[in-house]
């Protein structure tokens, strides 16, 4: 089975952005795909796009989900997951929130689930992961990649002779 996306889960301390940046340095096969918010908070891994980028994202029905944090709003969307599926990459979404996990989840069941622990992080237990790593961010991108060509390598079955 060939993994749609890499899903980067954990608390803000485990430091998520810095393992996303990490794969997309590691391998042009992996493409960041931060949630775009258009409010001051910052959420594990976002970037900052204008209200009416959103609102056009809303009303071409590409909102996969949406979440706020106070006053801040967060969306992750289909374009560009498609547009990095497309382009033959695996879009990397790292997120502290549920509700994205479970949108992904629904979108695709097939996503390669990273749990990323900080110090002292118990949260998140009960997600059923492909590999739990409680590693410094900087380090986890390798082992991710790693574990990635493997299911894929052990899902082609052996090489012919």
């Amino acid at each position: 089975m060939e993994a749609r996306g890499v899903l980067l889960v954990g608390s803000v301390a485990a430091d998520l952005r810095t393992a996303a940046f990490g794969l997309t340095t590691l391998a042009r096969r992996y493409a960041r795909c931060p949630a775009l918010t258009d409010g001051p908070g910052e959420g594990a891994d976002s970037e900052r796009v204008t209200t009416g980028h959103l609102e056009d994202l809303r009303s071409w029905a590409q909102v996969l989900v949406e979440y706020r944090r106070g006053r801040t709003r967060f969306v992750l969307d289909h374009v560009r997951l498609t547009a990095a599926r497309e382009a033959g990459q695996l879009p990397v979404v790292a997120t502290d929130e549920p509700r994205v996990v479970d949108a992904l989840r629904r979108e695709s069941p097939d996503w390669f689930v990273v749990l990323l622990r900080g110090v002292g992080d118990r949260t998140w237990a009960e997600l059923d992961v492909a590999l739990s790593v409680g590693l410094p961010a900087a380090v986890a991108p390798p082992l991710v990649h790693l574990a990635i060509q493997l299911r894929e390598d052990s899902a082609a079955g052996p090489e012919p002779r």
